[in-house]
């Protein structure tokens, strides 16, 4: 019986440190990117409830790489997340609609770019160890009980 639970807790474990890792990795790797100029095309906020209310920052651009448009909306690798409607909203002020910014790219996979490169939310790390902690109970259970 204590092998099920240990691996009731170690496999949801593992599997968001993989995930986890490779977002770190993917994340990383946007800081060799090409750069591109992007227009905004819209910007609102996303309100997510549970136990937690969070507010996303979601953006919307176009850019041109080699004269193709592209339009993508992802911000970031990292989870960017507010506790407010507010500081949302405030972040989403130099993301205005119709405002030029710069886009990193994959120049391998074009489609595939960021507004924001890097990785290193508190969240993000936050998931991570998460997962770790999992691992680690997981093992505790399935060896000494």
């Amino acid at each position: 019986m204590n092998y099920i639970f240990g691996l009731i807790l170690f496999v949801p474990g593992l599997y968001v440190v993989v995930n986890q890792i490779k977002i770190c990795i993917r994340a990383f790797q946007t800081l060799k990117w090409r750069q591109a100029d992007a227009v905004i095309s819209d910007n609102f906020v996303r309100k997510s409830v549970g136990k937690w209310t969070f507010y996303y920052p979601q953006v919307e651009y176009e850019y041109s790489v080699e004269g193709k448009k592209i339009s993508c909306d992802r911000l970031s690798y990292r989870s960017i997340r507010f506790n407010n409607r507010q500081k949302t909203s405030k972040f989403l002020e130099i993301y205005a609609l119709g405002s030029k910014t710069i886009v990193y790219y994959d120049p391998n996979v074009p489609h595939e770019a960021v507004l924001i490169t890097g990785w290193g939310s508190s969240w993000d790390y936050f998931d991570l160890f998460a997962g770790i902690w999992l691992i680690a109970v997981g093992i505790s259970v399935w060896l000494y009980v």
